[in-house]
């Protein structure tokens, strides 16, 4: 699936990866005991539609903890068509959704792929991706030319399409002269829709070689054209002789966005001003390739962090890579050798999603090659790019579901911290949409009454508390004492790197209770929480 152009160049860099020799680890053999046991089964969920060829192909949490996820399904009667399926927080599928959780999507009986996804204030979801069989003088008839189209649909909270999205039908293409496809989708604050992917943009802005460009339109909230961005809501972004591809965007406090990508097989990033024009402020007129990564790289996913420095991730050869940049596009060389990381899974590895956790940690998705395939793969890395090492073994946790092909493209975290992670399994009937999730605390103390919540780690000292409204979200690394089956947390502030806290914290497993003082020293407010019953503590993220 996906877009034609990045399947061809996925083959050819794939066909090298597997003359690789795979190189196993500690890392890459454990798995099943950092899944979290509360969320399906063992920590694993599968969605099988029509007992054909299921893929998520990207997934987003939603603010009460549901995750929503997008792909592609094989149906027999149409072929592949754009799916969603929504969960529960524990795995389970939201009856409230579609049909028993699930929707799909046929345009014109042809393929369709739901590639990316995003979930409006309102709570209505919009995906985007590609659609074969569109014509520019009637959309109601089949393309004699095998190409795809740009296709953005948008479906209510419920699942059904969104009649006041698209001139009444919820969904929209978009066509250029050649394949077009979109790659990731933003809402920005105000509600209008940020698309990005590649396009032959031909008449437009004719390109070197004739290849395909970064392509970024926004749209209203009602899908119409933005005319006050770019050309008529669309901008086209050449690097270099040959094609490029926009893979991921991130969109700045400021109006500003960022998109990441490659370029003659490197990673390229470009960033744009609130009215689509280059900004001249980042890199080279607005645009960034890394000269200083090995070649066969590909960016696949960009996240900006509270300081505003860009870190973007993806695949160098036959290893993850991630690099961050300055906010003016210079790499930054506090981060890993020379703002790069070129790392490993423990086997060929691909990084394809990235989040980042409220302390600034990085938390890579993607996959590790196997004697029998690959399996899921996740790393934590800590805000200078070295591994952390208090998260699995060594940094690394990977996930097997059937003994075969195991291929992880999102990752996301859930408001109490933990970690979700989606793509598609292997079996029997071809394959699954599929999920796993890590819990990386120990501990949940769950206040009987208000709902307030700690949550520790006993092997890392980490804790994230936040109150029942979510209005004070604290979180750091204390010191951990065990006494038989007393464990206590301290994180006695002020301190230099920590002045607005003091917390306080015992566990008692023998005795299923747990109790936390958290004094927030900046507003002088205390929050005490007392939990009568550990083993039912599966954190609520709002009561």
């Amino acid at each position: 699936m996906r877009n034609l152009f990045q399947f061809v160049a996925f083959v050819f860099l794939l066909m090298a990866m597997i003359a690789l020799p795979v190189r196993p680890s500690r890392a890459a053999m454990m798995d099943a005991s950092f899944l979290d046991p509360t969320f399906g089964v063992g920590g694993k969920v599968t969605t099988d539609f029509f007992a054909k060829l299921d893929v998520i192909e990207d997934m987003t949490i939603q603010p009460d903890g549901r995750i929503v996820a997008a792909g592609d399904v094989y149906s027999p009667q149409s072929g592949f068509d754009l799916a969603v399926a929504r969960y529960n927080a524990d795995g389970t599928l939201d009856q409230t959704f579609g049909s028993g959780g699930k929707v799909t999507l046929d345009c014109f009986g042809r393929e369709d792929d739901g590639i990316a996804i995003a979930v409006q204030r309102d709570g209505k979801i919009v995906v985007a991706g590609l659609t074969f069989g569109a014509r520019s003088s009637s959309l109601a008839a089949p393309d004699a030319r095998d190409r795809s189209s740009l296709v953005v649909a948008r479906f209510n909270a419920n699942g059904t399409l969104d009649a006041s999205f698209g001139g009444g039908r919820g969904w929209l293409v978009a066509q250029f002269d050649g394949v077009a496809s979109a790659n990731d989708v933003a809402i920005q604050s105000d509600g209008r829709i940020v698309v990005v992917g590649q396009g032959v943009s031909g008449r437009n802005a004719p390109t070197i070689g004739g290849g395909a460009d970064f392509v970024v339109i926004r749209y209203n909230s009602d899908g119409s054209p933005d005319t006050s961005f770019g050309g008529g809501g669309v901008v086209f972004t050449d690097f270099a002789e040959g094609s490029d591809f926009a893979d991921s965007v991130a969109l700045q406090a400021d109006g500003r966005i960022v998109v990441a990508g490659s370029s003659s097989l490197k990673f390229a990033l470009a960033r744009y001003n609130s009215d689509g024009s280059l900004d001249v402020s980042f890199g080279s007129g607005g645009k960034v390739t890394n000269d200083s990564m090995a070649a066969g790289g590909n960016a696949k996913s960009v996240a900006i962090q509270s300081d505003g420095r860009i870190v973007a991730a993806g695949v160098s050869g036959s290893n993850f890579a991630l690099a961050r940049y300055n906010p003016n596009g210079t790499l930054d060389s506090t981060f890993g050798s020379a703002g790069n990381v070129i790392g490993s899974f423990g086997g060929t590895s691909v990084g394809y999603d990235l989040a980042i956790q409220r302390d600034g940690r990085l938390i890579l998705g993607g996959y590790v090659s196997r004697t029998t395939g690959y399996d899921f793969a996740v790393a934590r890395l800590n805000t200078n790019g070295s591994f952390d090492t208090t998260f699995g073994a060594g940094g690394v946790i990977t996930a097997d579901f059937y003994g075969k092909a195991d291929f992880a493209y999102a990752v996301g975290i859930q408001c109490d911290g933990r970690i979700v992670v989606a793509g598609s399994d292997a079996n029997t009937d071809e394959g699954d949409f599929a999920l796993i999730r890590i819990n990386p605390f120990d501990y949940c103390v769950q206040d009987d009454t208000n709902g307030n919540v700690l949550l520790v780690s006993v092997n890392s000292g980490d804790y994230l508390f936040f109150d029942f409204r979510k209005t004070v979200v604290l979180f750091g690394r204390g010191k951990i004492a065990v006494n038989s089956c007393k464990i206590t947390l301290a994180d006695a502030g002020p301190n230099p790197k920590q002045p607005d806290r003091n917390v306080q914290a015992t566990v008692n497993p023998c005795a299923r209770t747990g109790s936390a003082s958290v004094q927030v020293t900046a507003t002088g407010a205390t929050y005490s929480i007392f939990d009568s019953d550990l083993t039912n503590s599966v954190c609520a993220c709002a009561r």
